[in-house]
């Protein structure tokens, strides 16, 4: 496995999906014994510098970041920030300048702590007393919610390379749908007792075919696509 210099970690990349087939990017940091999380609860602290760097160029190579609530939440989401450079090279891909965050909750967030350099988030809810946060752009839809109806509306949006940064539930919700197409994946050299794990059961049976593997250090990052 070659070690990865990250100057050059997923350049330039832009992710799935098209204006008429939207498709679905899971970014996820596991320790080797599938936890989800490190010891204080969040999955921040598993990553390395090379998971940073990773899920900058993921998010960069996106038309939106689709996170729960309680993942927000957990792991403080802060608003989504860009550089000119940065700005530059989505624009030269056929991309917005800055990918729009996306959140699921029922429970609510702090959206104006999320709003950043580019447009408001997207709130999808089914929650109709949301639907007056003057910070987001809400969307409520009918209980229960289900993944088509989400992808639906980000389609709609003109949003159609999503990438979901979790956390778990949400990842193994949109699995079970079978509307994941590709995965990254960082391994941080780590097991942690006492967490969730990663991908909690039930899941469906998915065939992976890897499209690159590299090592930083001791991370080890793995990028998938799910054969169809």
């Amino acid at each position: 496995m070659d070690h990865v210099d990250l100057e050059h970690l997923y350049k330039d990349l832009v992710l799935t999906g098209t204006s008429t087939q939207p498709a679905v990017t899971l970014h996820l940091v596991t320790a080797l014994n599938g936890a989800a999380t490190g010891p204080d609860g969040r999955s921040g602290t598993l990553g390395g510098e090379a998971d940073l760097v990773a899920m900058r160029r993921v998010r960069d190579g996106s038309d939106a970041i689709l996170v729960g609530g309680s993942t927000v939440r957990a792991e403080g989401y802060g608003p989504v920030r860009s550089t000119p450079e940065r700005r530059a090279a989505r624009e030269r891909n056929g991309l917005a300048a800055v990918p729009r965050l996306a959140v699921l909750t029922n429970g609510g967030v702090d959206t104006e702590r999320l709003r950043g350099d580019g447009d408001r988030p997207v709130l999808i809810t089914s929650n109709d007393e949301l639907a007056g946060d003057e910070h987001a752009e809400v969307v409520v839809l009918e209980e229960p919610i289900t993944a088509p109806a989400l992808l639906a509306v980000l389609h709609d949006l003109g949003l159609h390379r999503i990438l979901c940064e979790g956390g778990p539930s949400l990842a193994q919700w949109l699995l079970e749908a079978e509307l994941v197409d590709e995965l990254f994946l960082t391994v941080a050299p780590a097991i942690v007792g006492g967490q969730p794990r990663l991908l909690p059961d039930p899941l469906p049976v998915l065939a992976l075919e890897l499209r690159s593997a590299a090592r930083h250090q001791d991370d080890v990052l793995l990028r998938y696509a799910v054969r169809r």
